[in-house]
């Protein structure tokens, strides 16, 4: 949409600004020699080509190149000259037939090429470029290649976008960056921007489905696959807080059967969870219990959090996180409860307190 904008600019004469990205409107123009493209050998100001082998699993590209010759953009509202390479966004031709083969067939062997070296870009801030890459065992016979070439003619009407240099006059590669962004693209310039505004709207629809189709697969997967089930599998995973009040959402339109709730399958005195109260946060390992008629009082790693269970009636009557009480709205899985143990989780999400906490502890009377 950005693009559509600057082109929106230039076709109102707005007069390029320096050092800003900037679209200029009008018909390429040589300034210096013609070129010839390596495969259809048609008159043009700019090309690219490839050559691409299909093997039995990819496809390789042998070779691949790009020219320019020095150009300006001869608009209505003035010239701009092209400073640097840019990115032919123009279509690309399938050249498949006998004629083209034999041109490209002509041209690689008399051309040099080089092997591209990773993490060496070509130098491509220059109104003359060529460069003629291949792969280090490119096959030069071209019997199972594809071809593809795409040109620039001169006298095309084009609308290019790239970084203005009002001291050179012209568009260029923008300092500093990896990936410029100088495009040119050829075309009406108002027919350009229809088609930029509606890739931007289909990109964005496109997003829209692919972030609802995510949202999507994420919700039959938490109700498929309860949480606790996942943290069993995955006993040293980082519970996030938004997975847990997801949960509670789904558990809201779809209440679970108390008799499918998940087991921690934990050894005597085991915890393990997490408490987040203010910024202080905590991961309590150990759970230690003591009863008193219906009431068991579980203790996490020596105190950090307490919680008194109801054994009759599978309620918290009290609950603590760090010295402070936060029975309201903390919800308890019950998982067994007899007289030597009792196996749960506990689930609290406040405003200035959370946790999420798995135990299983063994219980010990009053008496002991």
């Amino acid at each position: 949409m950005a693009r559509a904008r600057k082109i929106k600019r230039a076709l109102s004469g707005e007069t390029p600004r320096d050092g800003e990205i900037v679209a200029a409107i009008g018909r390429i123009v040589p300034l210096g020699d013609t070129l010839y493209s390596p495969f259809q050998r048609v008159p043009c100001v700019a090309y690219k080509y490839r050559a691409r082998v299909q093997g039995n699993k990819t496809m390789r590209t042998d070779f691949d190149g790009y020219a320019l010759t020095p150009s300006m953009i001869d608009g209505p509202h003035g010239a701009v000259k092209l400073l640097a390479w840019p990115e032919l966004d123009v279509p690309e031709k399938y050249c498949n037939t006998p004629e083209l083969r034999q041109n490209a067939l002509d041209y690689v062997a008399k051309t040099p090429f080089t092997i591209p070296q990773t993490f060496r870009p070509d130098l491509t801030t220059s109104p003359g470029v060529r460069f003629d890459h291949q792969t280090a065992a490119a096959d030069a016979t071209l019997q199972r290649a594809s071809l593809f070439e795409a040109v620039l003619r001169p006298g095309e009407e084009v609308c290019a976008l790239g970084y203005y240099s009002a001291t050179e006059g012209g568009l260029t590669h923008e300092p500093a960056e990896v990936v410029p962004a100088l495009t040119i693209m050829n075309g009406d310039a108002a027919a350009i921007q229809r088609r930029l505004v509606r890739r931007s709207i289909g990109n964005f629809i496109g997003g829209v489905i692919f972030i609802a189709l995510a949202v999507f697969g994420m919700l039959v997967l938490y109700v498929n696959v309860p949480l606790e089930a996942s943290e069993q599998m995955s006993p040293n995973r980082r519970t996030w807080w938004w997975e847990v009040r997801l949960e509670q959402l789904i558990h809201r339109f779809k209440p679970r059967d108390p008799n499918a709730w998940t087991p921690t399958n934990f050894t005597a005195g085991r915890a393990e969870g997490r408490i987040s109260v203010r910024d202080r946060e905590e991961h309590p390992m150990t759970a230690t219990a003591t009863r008193e008629g219906d009431l068991v009082t579980v203790t996490f790693d020596r105190g950090i959090a307490f919680a008194v269970i109801d054994t009759t009636t599978k309620q918290l009557t009290h609950f603590e996180l760090l010295g402070t009480t936060y029975t309201e709205g903390a919800e308890l899985e019950l998982l067994g409860a007899d007289e030597r143990s009792i196996e749960g989780r506990i689930t609290y999400l406040g405003t200035d307190a959370r946790c999420r906490i798995a135990f299983n502890a063994n219980v010990k009377t009053g008496d002991e």
